[in-house]
């Protein structure tokens, strides 16, 4: 919980949110940071170690493998709701348990990821990205032409998509500005940044943002090109929740200034208002509130139904899965604190070393 990267941002909201309605939400993460501090000075408590949680929580969402198995572990016959926000990293998606009631994808490739390994698709849904209208308010209108340009993104790089984009940008006359980890800068504040653009390249929940504030989006990241936003388009985006499925041609600066030249500040006014009546914070709030409901509701009724179906807290093989969690877990956390996360590259000569310890950690923590 500290660079903002799409599931953090997704947690501090929510939690946040649900606070806000008196509820008493937790977060549980292996790293600490500047997000998970600014969740505890706003009264949200923040844990690295679950073993140091005392209170058993009525419901868990859970994002990523790792961190879901190991709150199975505390907190045996508690429900789970089980969020896949990208469809490829092998952290990611957490393994189909009966614990689980609900597996939310954010797009539907997370959606069939989760089919693909084994979850009953009776439980699977695709619950896109929100974002916080509060925090992203409207800009002023578009110029006729844009002048300015941001890309926002964690992995544009000189090695990703940076370079064809500077080459079209210079092409088309705009300024352009670049915002992530991949090139040293970071923002706590999006929302104050992104007003100052007539057009940003992003995916997922950035580009919710960028269209929540009413900027024109292009989709870009390190996998690929997507289309530019269009109102026509928004929907069948949406489900793709504006991310890598959308990404489907080669990042080049001609493709760039395709994409680009269908600009039209209408047309992203457009967008932008089906953003704000479709995809905010609180409608998703309460979307997963009544999810959460449902899961609870369903796990009373299987413990009356069957009331040693929940009780796994004293066999040794659960157990020795509890060691195996938390001693696996201590060399993966001094791991990424070493080598940070994200697309901060390895140094050359440490990355045979790297790939060898992320192999080893994915073996021990089961993550495949």
């Amino acid at each position: 919980m500290d660079w903002p990267s799409g599931t953090v941002v997704y947690t501090r909201d929510l939690a946040l949110e649900l606070l806000r309605r008196g509820h008493r939400p937790i977060v549980y993460t292996w790293l600490g940071g500047a997000v998970g501090r600014e969740l505890e000075s706003a009264g949200v408590p923040v844990f690295e170690d679950l073993w140091r949680l005392r209170i058993t929580p009525d419901v868990i969402h859970g994002h990523h493998r790792p961190l879901v198995r190991g709150a199975i572990l505390r907190f045996p016959g508690v429900p789970v709701v089980a969020c896949c926000h990208n469809p490829t990293d092998p952290w990611d998606a957490p393994a189909p348990d009966p614990q689980i009631g609900r597996y939310l994808g954010v797009s539907e490739l997370c959606a069939k990821r989760f089919l693909d390994l084994g979850a009953p698709a009776a439980r699977i849904s695709v619950r896109p990205n929100f974002v916080d209208l509060a925090r992203f308010t409207p800009r002023p209108p578009l110029p006729v032409q844009p002048a300015r340009a941001l890309i926002f993104s964690n992995y544009a790089t000189a090695e990703t998509h940076l370079p064809a984009i500077q080459a079209a940008a210079e092409r088309l006359g705009l300024s352009l500005e670049v915002v992530g980890r991949g090139v040293g800068r970071t923002v706590d504040d999006p929302e104050r940044l992104l007003p100052n653009f007539d057009l940003v390249f992003a995916v997922g929940k950035s580009a919710l943002e960028a269209m929540a504030v009413g900027t024109a989006v292009v989709l870009c990241d390190r996998p690929g090109l997507g289309p530019m936003v269009t109102a026509a388009e928004f929907p069948g985006l949406r489900t793709m929740n504006f991310g890598l499925a959308a990404l489907v041609d080669p990042v080049t600066p001609e493709g760039v200034e395709r994409a680009v030249a269908r600009y039209d500040p209408a047309d992203a006014a457009r967008v932008q208002a089906m953003v704000r009546s479709s995809c905010g914070l609180e409608s998703a709030a309460s979307d997963l509130i009544e999810i959460y409901r449902r899961v609870i509701d369903e796990a009373a009724a299987a413990r009356d139904a069957d009331p040693a179906s929940g009780s796994k807290q004293g066999s040794s093989r659960r157990r020795l899965a509890v060691a195996r969690y938390r001693l696996s877990k201590a060399p993966t956390v001094a791991f990424y604190r070493v080598f940070g996360m994200g697309s901060h590259p390895v140094p050359a000569p440490l990355r045979p070393a790297y790939r060898l310890a992320r192999t080893v950690v994915r073996r021990l923590l089961d993550v495949r």
